[in-house]
């Protein structure tokens, strides 16, 4: 019998105060499990979250969990790999009888070397997270997918070896989205970490293709928006009754579809509840001062641009303009409404200067624009046809990076990414 699945993400050694992929990938996807679907139904599994980054596990409360689960889902993206599998080998060590999903962002880069894991029994291919645990559950427990979910056509998924193949095609409907099962998080820890800050997904997928995003990869070119009373109501009711101080609206172009975010704003606006402050993330050739007005009346506090860079010649290749006028506009819209505008910016591109990094900050410091920078992770490898190994994996788990910093210390490039540690001396 196979009653308890146990949602993990694996502990690692670097967490930011951004959990928005633990609410993604961990909370709604057992929201869609919980609510939803028809499989855990009819097997009556009970679900779990362990979020092993966020709360400190012994090696014995570690063996406990395995004990008290029968299926592992452990939740995988670029940054907590070799932890992961780490974390699987250790489960199985404990059991060998557990059955381990592997699941996630780092996955749907290339799925190739994850089926060579063997502590993995399956390994998830793509973005449908939700629907391939199910499968996955399927499998384990020899049971028919398409029989006990009767949305899911046979021709809308395949197995290779151990790896679990579904089309881009099979899309979860908006309307199955899970809500984030905030009852199964470490909630006090989260909003410790996140400043009082909570998460919901906003959209999926993205209508564009930088070289720069795994998103080609993890979901499909089209844009998909979430139910705006789920919304509604988790800005109004649900993230402030656990303590919540905001809520981030997670989506990669917020603002793409207008109409949905005017149905959005009219709702809240005409809610006879208070709203939580929210902040969200879109483009700033998808934004204007009507929306931002609008978005200003609602509750939003700030919006994030991707700027990537502010050199000409790269934001030319990565084809993602970002001028400083319209940058300036975006700015005195943004203040003019009471909101933070905020630009995101990658350190790590081909074509970068080290000098590049000072001349934003002071530029951006200058137009009233805050920033947040990350260091580039490089994915493509994983779709090229050669042998993956750890040591692939542990360049992009912010510990080193390579060209075109290789004369900075990674301590000096770190304090722009974690400026909360720009005092400290090591960030090893």
């Amino acid at each position: 019998m196979y009653n308890n699945l146990t949602i993990v993400w694996p502990a690692q050694a670097v967490i930011t105060e951004s959990l928005f992929r633990h609410f993604s990938m961990m909370a709604e996807t057992a929201g869609y499990l919980m609510e939803h679907s028809p499989v855990i139904k009819e097997l009556n599994i009970h679900v779990q979250i362990a979020d092993c980054a966020v709360v400190s596990h012994t090696a014995m409360n570690m063996a406990r969990l395995v004990h008290d689960s029968d299926i592992i889902a452990i939740a995988i993206n670029m940054n907590n790999v070799r932890e992961a599998i780490d974390t699987a080998a250790f489960f199985k060590s404990v059991n060998r009888e557990r059955i381990i999903i592997a699941y996630g962002e780092a996955i749907a880069c290339g799925s190739e070397f994850f089926a060579k894991q063997e502590v993995f029994d399956w390994v998830v291919d793509g973005g449908q997270f939700e629907l391939g645990i199910e499968a996955g559950i399927c499998l384990a427990t020899r049971k028919d997918w398409c029989s006990l979910n009767k949305s899911i056509n046979r021709d809308a998924f395949f197995i290779d070896g151990k790896v679990i193949k579904i089309s881009k095609d099979l899309l979860l409907a908006e309307d199955l989205w899970g809500m984030p099962q905030l009852d199964l998080l470490p909630i006090t820890d989260y909003l410790r970490i996140g400043n009082g800050e909570l998460h919901i997904t906003a959209c999926k997928g993205c209508p564009f293709n930088c070289e720069f995003c795994n998103e080609v990869y993890v979901s499909t070119g089209k844009l998909r928006y979430r139910n705006t009373q789920q919304i509604t109501k988790y800005l109004t009711e649900i993230a402030a009754s656990y303590g919540a101080s905001s809520v981030y609206l997670d989506s990669s172009t917020f603002t793409y579809n207008k109409e949905w975010v005017n149905r959005l704003c009219s709702e809240l606006i005409s809610s006879d509840k208070p709203i939580l402050p929210w902040k969200t993330c879109t483009r700033l050739d998808c934004i204007d001062e009507d929306l931002i007005t609008l978005m200003g009346k609602a509750g939003c506090t700030r919006i994030s641009v991707g700027v990537e860079s502010i050199s000409s010649d790269i934001q030319k290749r990565i084809k993602k303009p970002a001028d400083l006028e319209k940058l300036q506009l975006f700015s005195d819209a943004c203040h003019k409404n009471g909101i933070t505008p905020r630009a995101l910016l990658i350190i790590g591109l081909n074509g970068q200067e080290s000098r590049e990094i000072e001349e934003a900050l002071a530029i951006f410091s200058n137009m009233g624009i805050q920033t947040r920078f990350r260091v580039l992770q490089d994915f493509s490898f994983m779709r090229e046809n050669k042998e993956i190994v750890i040591g692939d994996f542990e360049k992009l788990n912010r510990w080193l990076i390579s060209s075109p910093f290789e004369d900075v210390d990674i301590n000096e490039i770190r304090k722009y990414e974690y400026p909360q540690s720009r005092n400290k001396q090591s960030f090893s």
